[in-house]
């Protein structure tokens, strides 16, 4: 769309959207980089309905004026857009799990420790090249931002950190995260780079034919493999996760395509198949037989009509915006428990009881150590299901089981996609924001605040040991989760949490 001020927008700036145009540059072709030359303009960003390109620039004489644009070549935008295509687009895991939320913040907490450990540091160091767009700023000043896959979405992570070289610009971005859905994202980038070929005033540069290529390229031979190999594995070529995923869907694939259907557009994977989605949050040293058996169930599940379940009418699918997870795992599972008249009238929450009047199916299976805590399914064609890895060590014991339950049963009523699916598995590679909340909201579901005092007469920083430990065993929960979730109520201090941590560590199991 043609804006009035010469702008070419591209998206919706309420969702996401590019403005680009191209300048005459003040310096002419002489002073400009080979690889950029021809291509002076200016970009604005736009991520719900805020523009991350204003900032205020000062001069030597201490005057300022603000712009709401980046003025700069844009041949290094262009480029980093079209040579990152797949990355950016598609890959979701960090190249180590991390317990931060965006990718953002990831990478300044790597950035920050880099020098106790820069051996660590490499494999971030060229995962931000894929996902911050600084990396394309090539002697530009640029606003400090990420964008990487998150599901169905792309998540946007800001915030204002100063450029080398950049201190006379002053960008006006408070820390921040959004989520557009990846079709607001993908098919914006999509229509700014095939209005960048289509330009006469840069196909006679010397860049032009490489940069023409790289689009070209984006959909070629075997593109939904490398965005495949991109989700699952954080790689463009077969890796662990890769190449068991492959093996598996060649012997699979006749009896259960369906769970390995996957949604494309011409340029990108607008949603994993239940099969991805489910590889993409997998740890890489799962074996091979545990993924199969994996799959199996997940098949075995999938009908060829609609299910309908009891549970469906609590199911509200919600992304990790708009508060802390962990408020928002609290709030959730409050609300859950009034909705669903779920609240216990004795001492513990029965939970085979909830999950039989839900209508969600809860199965053991040996996923190996290294595998998913817990797996949840649902879908519209998929029957309610938790599977418990018994495996892992947190389901050794009735406390960790139900809080594995409480947990997985968040993933179902609020972790679906847009298609109302989820083939979700609780592992350190699943995002963490996601599993912080489900954390939360077991947390809350198992030791809501009233049973809480039904169980504990007194609650507060005088509690003992003792009544911790008989409350527990009330409750059927961990003794350290009900000591944190105290702490996280503010019904204790840090201090007697501490303390009270310290005692149990002493105690027997």
């Amino acid at each position: 769309m043609r804006l009035d001020d010469g702008f070419e927008r591209f998206g919706d700036i309420h969702s996401f959207a590019l403005d680009l145009r191209l300048v005459e540059d003040p310096d002419g072709d002489n002073a400009a980089p080979h690889a950029s030359v021809g291509s002076w303009g200016e970009w604005r960003l736009w991520v719900n309905g805020y523009n991350l390109c204003l900032h205020d620039l000062t001069f030597d004489d201490d005057q300022s004026r603000s712009k709401d644009a980046v003025t700069w070549y844009l041949a290094p935008l262009l480029r980093w857009v079209a040579n990152n295509w797949a990355p950016l687009l598609h890959e979701e895991r960090f190249p180590t799990p991390t317990r931060h939320h965006s990718a953002r913040d990831a990478y300044l907490a790597v950035l920050a420790r880099r020098s106790l450990d820069s051996g660590a540091f490499v494999p971030w160091q060229a995962w931000a090249s894929r996902h911050s767009i600084r990396c394309a700023a090539e002697g530009g000043v640029i606003p400090d931002f990420f964008l990487r896959r998150l599901e169905d979405t792309i998540e946007i992570s800001w915030g204002d950190r100063v450029q080398p070289g950049g201190d006379a610009v002053s960008f006006r971005l408070e820390t921040g995260v959004a989520h557009p859905p990846v079709e607001a994202v993908a098919e914006a980038l999509d229509r700014a780079l095939e209005w960048a070929v289509l330009q006469p005033a840069l196909q006679d540069r010397p860049w032009f034919p490489d940069f023409s290529q790289a689009v070209t390229s984006r959909s070629g031979e075997g593109s939904v493999d490398r965005w495949i190999n991109w989700f699952i594995d954080g790689s463009a070529v077969d890796d662990k996760l890769s190449k068991i995923y492959g093996c598996i869907k060649s012997e699979m694939r006749v009896k259960s395509s369906s769970i390995f259907d996957v949604m494309r557009r011409n340029t990108y994977l607008a949603s994993p198949s239940p099969a991805v989605a489910m590889f993409g949050s997998l740890s890489p040293n799962i074996s091979s037989k545990a993924a199969r058996r994996l799959l199996e169930v997940t098949a075995s599940r999938m009908a060829d009509s609609p299910i309908k379940a009891t549970i469906d009418q609590f199911v509200e699918p919600r992304p990790v915006v708009d508060r802390s997870p962990w408020d928002e795992g609290y709030r959730l599972a409050t609300y859950f428990l009034e909705d669903a008249d779920a609240l216990p009238k004795g001492n513990h929450l029965d939970l085979d009881a909830l999950l039989a009047g839900l209508e969600v199916k809860v199965d053991e299976e040996r996923l190996d150590g290294d595998g998913p805590r817990g797996v949840a399914l649902a879908g519209e064609k998929i029957q309610p299901t938790i599977l418990i890895n018994t495996d892992h060590s947190a389901n050794r014991y009735s406390p960790g089981r139900r809080f594995t339950i409480g947990h997985e049963l968040c993933h179902l009523l609020h972790d679906r996609n847009r298609a109302k699916r989820v083939t979700h598995t609780s592992t350190p590679w699943a995002p963490q924001e996601i599993e912080q909340r489900a954390n939360a909201f077991a947390a809350m579901l198992l030791m809501p605040a009233e049973l809480i005092r039904r169980t504990m007469s007194e609650p507060g920083d005088r509690v003992t040991i003792d009544a911790i430990i008989g409350a527990a065993r009330q409750m059927e929960v961990s003794r350290t989760a009900l000591i944190r979730h105290l702490a996280n109520m503010g019904e204790i201090t840090d201090a007697t949490r501490d303390r009270l941590l310290d005692e149990i560590s002493e105690r027997a199991p």
